[in-house]
């Protein structure tokens, strides 16, 4: 009997700690999704949710302007021809790229300080001759700034809208808004009925208006 008991004692011990050894192990070897100590049974894991794709900038929805126009300069000029310019140029510039204006030019009968547009045709006028609107190569008056500098506001650009005193990008748009909306100006006093151009703005621009 002490032999019996004596080596009962042992195997209770040896059991003991191989029960303990694969406790161990188990709790070690757990994959990520089991259940751990403290998590209720049937409460659901909270999974980190993915950040919302940022959502595009107004700027990046507006469509981008072309980096470079062509424009055709003849007339009282020393090297006339086609020039490749940065849009947003002006008459001005393009008459420097054509070697400047020679000395029968008169430069009192064109706006300068006019914007170019793709396909324009400038005719930089002698002394004598008559002024003429700025014209396109299909023959069709581009008159958004005319000669006088006067700005038609049925046809001119955002950024030609905003060589006028008082009008940034914003209320350029909205010309251009209201525009659209309809069907053009039949008068510039309509200029009024746009949110953010109010009667000082209008008097301080209305000798530079047309919509002819």
């Amino acid at each position: 009997m002490d032999f019996v008991k004596k080596y009962a004692y042992v195997f209770l011990g040896v059991f003991c700690v191989l029960a303990l050894g694969g406790l161990y192990m188990s709790t070690r070897s757990r994959p990520a999704g089991v259940m751990g100590l403290g998590q209720n049974i049937g409460e659901p894991r909270l999974e980190a949710s993915p950040s919302p794709a940022p959502e595009p900038a107004a700027a990046d929805l507006q469509p981008a302007e072309p980096a470079t126009i062509m424009v055709h300069i003849v007339g009282a000029v020393y090297s006339p021809g086609v020039f490749e310019v940065a849009y947003g140029s002006r008459v001005n510039d393009v008459l420097q790229l054509a070697g400047g204006h020679t000395y029968e030019a008169d430069l009192a009968l064109i706006n300068l300080a006019a914007f170019v547009q793709d396909a324009m045709q400038i005719r930089i006028p002698a002394v004598g001759e008559e002024p003429q609107e700025l014209e396109t190569q299909t023959g069709q008056a581009a008159a958004a700034i005319t000669s006088d500098g006067r700005v038609n506001i049925n046809l001119a650009n955002l950024t030609e809208l905003q060589t006028l005193t008082g009008i940034g990008p914003a209320r350029a748009q909205s010309i251009i808004d209201f525009r659209e909306a309809n069907n053009g100006f039949n008068s510039i006093d309509e200029l009024l009925n746009i949110h953010g151009i109010g009667a000082t703005i209008f008097e301080n621009i209305r000798d530079r208006l047309t919509i002819d």
